[in-house]
């Protein structure tokens, strides 16, 4: 009823300055009547924002359980003349012609009358009666009341044509009551379902020593924790915006210390870090002191804390004091606290090396800064350390030897590594010119740290000198006619057989410092040679077979190394055949059949084919097999021949081979002769008689004269 009242007065004064001074529109409108402009107060200009402005919910007295609660709720609207209003229909026409066309007379000018109906349109639809549909808030659940109405003041849009820009607003303001539950924590929810209201920052205050606690909407929410602003316009999603208050409790403060463990330092800077945490919206003050026997020493405005104890005058066994304290914007406070002993020895250590060589254990010297450890052995390490009041002390070693390369113990550490020369030695990442040349030794690095409980260290370094352990490394190639021996291109008989150690090397040494020994099927053919002599040596093989090769390599710190290997050597290209035996099956008599068996061997690396000729009688083709590493291969050739006559028979191979291009004929040397029907049955009788006779003269050596007698 009060902001009805406030309006109608706004209204008749408004008339009465208008009837005082009089004045005529710039834009007389369609009606020919002379119709005054009244003066409205001036609106907001226009801004890029349909809608601006601000609310204020200022929540008063104690928040107690169980009690109630006041406050009082302001709000300044404006809005441009283009933003229609949900009261009237067709809000997209902008308000100015929507009062015009459902207020008015829709002549497309906006009249006193007109405006003032939409003023008491704006009054009755804000005479609200809770602060939910206030569009402010809801306390624990529940909407406050408001107490003798609202008070609206609206600022309407300027009279004249629809067309004409603008803002229009209000102003209103109500005392609001309500009550709390028993809880010790508020919730007050802030409505957000599409109103005007909505649309512009609401600012809260808070009674003294409550703060703002928790909103999951925090990334529109600002400010401090007794006095903050909501961007509800700004939300990303159309739900009531919760947040939780309470009465203000001290900052927690929480620190550690980021060396020691039970004990500090005396010489070595210790280091504190902490946090003060508080409402999220509050701004916390943090500083640090530092105290000996209850006397403050320093102060430190900072999060963190460093300080040397032995600057501070602190002895060894003292007790330094740290504390660390916050205090939020109600000036609550809250402490901690460490009274930690001052350790001023560092801590004793001892190493023990040894190394692996073929089976012997070595012990190296420690105290030595270089110790030097051939390439591959086994090298074993141990150390252990202590400290004078008996708390553990931890023990790290580090090299370069490779990445990561760490060992940690407490107290003790074993352990055991192989170290080998880098990759700045020969090897077969080099070209043959680089690789063979003198290369210095690898060296690593070796540092020790020794940490007791208070963090004081102590630091020790070696340099592992990596001296030459291993032997030449030999890298044949055997090249045969020019070409290096491969399963495609076999090494063979009668060509000439070349060992080439072009590709071999030293790990350290210059390739000529190297001395060799070369020997093939057990014989020595080259010994205590120079590079020279056998980068490109000769072999003696000219024989078909499996030939054992026997190499070894000596470096100038005499270590050796030897390679084994055994070479194929394949006969020569070609067919080269020879005649093993032949024999014949059969009567060699005029008439009879015989059959002629020959015996050959090829002793060449191509096959071929041949037939057993004897005149103009040949056998069928037989398959010449091809010699291999093993030996010749030997075959037989068969020929059937009819005796017709009793001349000598000559034999005959005749062959070809393809792969070979060659052919030729081999005369078979024999003495076979055939003898005639008619002479084979003198010849049995001179066979008995030379038996009869043989036995008469057995019987007369044996027995004498006496034995022929009757």
């Amino acid at each position: 009823m009060g902001s009805r009242t406030t309006s109608l007065v706004l209204v008749m004064l408004m008339l009465i300055g208008t009837l005082i001074t009089p004045a005529i529109a710039d834009d007389p409108g369609p009606s020919s009547s002379d119709e005054p402009v009244w003066e409205w107060p001036e609106p907001l200009p226009p801004q890029d924002d349909d809608i601006i402005g601000n609310s204020h919910l200022d929540i008063s007295g104690l928040m107690r359980p169980s009690s109630n609660i006041s406050a009082s709720w302001n709000a300044n609207v404006s809005l441009r003349d283009d933003y229609g209003v949900e009261l009237l229909p067709d809000r997209t026409l902008g308000v100015r012609a929507q009062i015009d066309q459902h207020l008015g007379d829709g002549d497309g000018w906006l009249s006193i009358s007109e405006i003032a109906d939409f003023v008491v349109l704006i009054e009755n639809a804000r005479n609200l009666t809770d602060s939910e549909l206030l569009g402010c808030c809801i306390v624990d659940y529940s909407s406050m009341q408001i107490v003798l109405g609202v008070e609206i003041i609206v600022i309407p849009p300027v009279n004249g044509s629809v067309d004409s820009n603008g803002s229009w607003g209000w102003i209103e303001s109500a005392e609001l009551t309500g009550t709390t539950d028993n809880r010790s924590t508020r919730i007050l929810d802030i409505p957000r379902v599409g109103g005007v209201i909505e649309e512009i920052p609401l600012r809260v205050t808070l009674p003294e020593n409550w703060e703002f606690r928790y909103s999951a909407m925090l990334e529109i929410i600002e400010g401090s924790p007794g006095d903050f602003t909501i961007h509800r316009q700004d939300a990303p999603v159309a739900s009531d915006i919760r947040i939780s208050l309470g009465k203000n409790s001290p900052p927690n403060a929480n620190a550690e210390r980021e060396i020691g463990i039970t004990t500090i330092p005396l010489e070595i800077p210790t280091k504190y870090s902490g946090e003060c945490t508080d409402s999220v919206l509050d701004s916390t003050t943090q500083w640090w002191t530092l105290h000996k026997n209850g006397t403050m020493l320093s102060m430190t405005h900072s999060n963190a804390l460093e300080f040397t104890a032995s600057e501070f005058n602190f002895t060894h066994g003292e007790v330094a004091s740290v504390v660390m304290h916050c205090m939020d914007s109600f000036s609550a406070s809250s402490t901690w606290y460490d009274n930690v002993v001052i350790d001023g020895i560092k801590p004793t250590w001892n190493a023990v090396f040894q190394v692996n060589i073929d089976g012997t254990v070595n012990d190296l010297d420690s105290n030595l800064a270089n110790i030097e450890v051939p390439s591959g052995s086994h090298f074993y390490f141990s150390f252990d350390a202590s400290d004078e009041n008996g708390l553990p002390v931890s023990i790290g070693v580090t090299s370069n030897k490779s990445q990561g390369w760490a060992h940690s113990g407490e107290g003790t550490l074993e352990f055991a590594d192989h170290f080998y020369q880098g990759e700045q030695i020969n090897g077969m990442h080099l070209n043959v010119t680089e690789r063979h040349k003198v290369k210095e030794s690898s060296e690593y690095s070796l540092n020790l740290s020794v940490i007791d409980d208070a963090s004081n260290t102590v630091t020790h370094g070696w340099t592992v000198v990596i001296s030459d352990g291993a032997g030449p490394t030999i890298i044949p190639d055997i090249i045969s006619n020019g070409t290096s021996v491969s399963p495609d291109s076999p090494a063979r008989a009668g060509e000439e057989i070349i060992l080439s150690l072009t590709e071999s090397f030293d790990d350290l040494d210059a390739i000529d410092d190297v001395i060799w020994e070369v020997r093939v099927d057990k014989q020595v053919i080259a010994e205590a040679a120079l590079w020279s002599e056998v980068e490109k040596l000769a072999l003696p093989l000219y024989e078909p077979g499996i030939h054992q090769i026997h190499i070894l390599a000596w470096d100038s710190s005499d270590n050796k190394e030897e390679l084994d290997f055994g070479l194929i050597v394949s006969p020569g290209l070609g067919v080269n055949l020879s005649i093993l035996d032949h024999q014949v099956v059969g009567e060699l008599v005029e008439g009879e059949s015989v059959k002629i068996i020959v015996t050959m061997q090829n002793t060449g690396a191509d096959i071929g084919s041949g037939v057993l000729c004897s005149g103009d009688v040949c056998s069928d083709d037989f398959m010449i097999s091809a010699a291999d590493s093993i030996g010749p291969s030997i075959f037989n050739a068969e020929l059937v021949l009819n005796l017709t006559s009793t001349d000598l028979i000559d034999l005959r191979l005749e062959w070809s081979s393809d792969s070979a291009g060659s052919e030729g004929v081999l005369d078979i040397e024999n003495d076979y002769v055939v003898v005639s029907q008619w002479q084979m049955p003198i010849q049995v009788l001179l066979g008995v008689l030379s038996v009869l006779m043989l036995l008469a003269w057995l019987v007369l050596r044996t027995w004498g004269t006496e034995s022929q007698r009757p």
